[in-house]
């Protein structure tokens, strides 16, 4: 009886630290960086995925390079923009997360390339914080 107890303790003890070290997992902060970019002849596409405490920092970065007025500083947008040069752009950002996509055919080529040098801009922002 004694010892069917202890094993009943030792596993409510063990399931009740599994809980707790999922929690602090899923609170922390984590800085792994995820970049991906994907571009085919209609669309150029953007996507990183980087520590949240990097969003208020990468937010005004896009701001400032895409003349947005402080557009992106709320951590929350899914919605389409036009820029003040008439490039189109799909924007979703969360905190942690950013994915721009630009339709090539909509959009003229210096509005391409322009995209995509802030693209390469991003990488080398998160990629030189690590």
């Amino acid at each position: 009886m004694l010892k069917r107890i202890c094993i009943v303790i030792m596993v409510c003890a063990l399931f009740v630290t599994g809980i707790f070290i999922f929690v602090l997992y899923k609170m922390s902060d984590h800085n792994g960086i995820s970049i991906r970019i994907n571009e085919s002849d209609n669309t150029y596409q953007f996507y990183a995925s980087y520590g949240k405490n990097k969003t208020r920092q990468l937010q005004k970065f896009l701001d400032n390079r895409l003349k947005t007025n402080k557009m992106l500083e709320n951590a929350k947008m899914d919605s389409y923009i036009t820029l003040k040069d008439n490039t189109i752009l799909y924007i979703k950002t969360t905190p942690g997360k950013l994915l721009i996509k630009l339709d090539k055919n909509e959009n003229t080529d210096a509005s391409y390339a322009r995209i995509k040098k802030i693209g390469e801009q991003v990488k080398m922002n998160l990629a030189t914080d690590e």
